[in-house]
């Protein structure tokens, strides 16, 4: 059985922040989720995980090693509170995650959108 933190700005059927309890900024974050930010191809609402392995090919980035293969989808839903992140802890932060997956993803967020979708995040 899967139980997660509450999350009271979150819509309990849909995974989809109820506007008139969030931020613009978490609003904005959440149209970066699922839009710009591919987020969601990964980490589907409403529990935000996918159960499926993805590999991230870092390889891509890295001279004469392997990249890390393909890793389980965990979920989102109460991320703030479990740092570090990735599966081996190598971003301290939100911060850092988000720009992990702008640079590894060529995703171009800028840092407005970035901000944005650290904060939706913490919402989760």
């Amino acid at each position: 059985m899967i139980d997660f933190p509450p999350a009271p700005k979150l819509d309990p059927i849909t995974g989809h922040l109820i506007k008139g309890q969030a931020t613009e900024a978490e609003l904005r974050g959440e149209q970066i989720f699922f839009g710009k930010g591919q987020c969601s191809s990964c980490h589907a609402a409403p529990l935000y995980m996918d159960n499926q392995m993805h590999d991230l090919h870092l390889e891509r980035f890295l001279k004469n090693e392997p990249g890390d293969g393909p890793m389980k989808t965990f979920s989102l839903r109460g991320i703030k509170d479990s740092p570090p992140y990735l599966h081996d802890g190598r971003c301290f932060t939100l911060e850092d995650t988000v720009e992990f997956f702008n640079l590894v993803q060529q995703l171009r967020l800028n840092g407005q959108e970035k901000s944005d979708l650290v904060a939706f995040l913490r919402a989760l």
